[in-house]
């Protein structure tokens, strides 16, 4: 497998993982204010390999993953 190949198959693996967080969604019950919920568990691993996956990437300090780590919060 070539380094292509290999960047690929690794955010095809994230994008499955996001799927899988998104999959945990409960929103709010009526009348309850607040934020919607996943699963944090889930989504703590995603986040922290979707940084890790673009810091190997790009390199720690890149806009990219800057901003990434800004939203991801």
């Amino acid at each position: 497998m070539n380094i292509q190949e290999e960047i690929i198959c690794r955010l095809q693996i994230l994008i499955q993982k996001a799927d899988q967080v998104n999959a945990t969604y409960k929103p709010n019950p009526p009348g309850v204010i607040g934020f919607s919920t996943l699963s944090s568990e889930l989504f703590s691993e995603w986040q922290a390999q979707s940084i890790s996956y673009l810091i190997n990437l790009l390199g720690e300090h890149h806009t990219y993953v800057e901003k990434f780590k800004e939203k991801v919060k």
